[in-house]
């Protein structure tokens, strides 16, 4: 039993600020179980120092961090500022990546620029933007229509129809397409419209 509240104390602050900054990224996440480990314990690294700090500050009266413990309302305490400084450590670690990502890319001078974390599908279409696009499966097409959500992790897409708007688009011009985005993988390819293009 004291095993696993260790567990508790010490891996799953860790764990916590990898999942929230991975929301707030929308990041590709490892499900390597050692990879889950030693990424968690990245953020162990900064998170149980902090902790430590706040509760010798919060109880400056307590000599030896061993008895503090023996204490449930000190273990309570415990858990709530190691929620508290994950979920800062999540949301900061965001704009930390992009810092060192920075720095990265310019020490690599004229090599190609590196996105850490983020695959090619999402830094093209998980923005926010408006994406008219045509879904193709093994050079067949699946579905056309505008892109309106998606779940990465489970390669997920949902797309609005847009029939009406393919039909105007080719009754006064042509298609013009942006990019294409293939996955040899899965055989998906993905060609997104170029709007203002194609009312020119």
């Amino acid at each position: 039993m004291d095993s696993y509240i260790t567990l508790c104390l010490l891996i799953m602050p860790g764990y916590l600020a990898r999942v929230i900054n991975h929301h707030l990224c929308d990041s590709i996440v490892s499900n390597n179980k050692f990879d889950t480990i030693m990424e968690s314990l990245l953020y162990d690294i900064v998170i149980i120092p902090l902790v430590y700090i706040i509760i010798r500050l919060l109880t400056p009266e307590i000599d030896d961090i061993s008895s503090f413990f023996m204490n449930m309302n000190n273990v309570i305490i415990y858990g709530i500022c190691s929620i508290v400084v994950s979920i800062l450590l999540g949301w900061l670690s965001k704009y930390l990546i992009e810092i060192y990502q920075n720095i990265i890319n310019r020490l690599r001078d004229n090599d190609n620029k590196i996105t850490i974390g983020k695959s090619i599908y999402n830094m093209n279409f998980n923005d926010g933007k408006v994406h008219l696009i045509e879904v193709y499966k093994d050079n067949t097409l699946l579905y056309k229509g505008i892109l309106s959500n998606m779940y990465f992790d489970n390669k997920e897409l949902l797309l609005e129809d847009a029939n009406e708007e393919f039909k105007l688009i080719e009754q006064y011009g042509q298609l013009v397409y942006k990019k294409t985005y293939i996955n040899w993988e899965s055989g998906i390819m993905i060609r997104e419209v170029d709007i203002e293009n194609c009312k020119k």
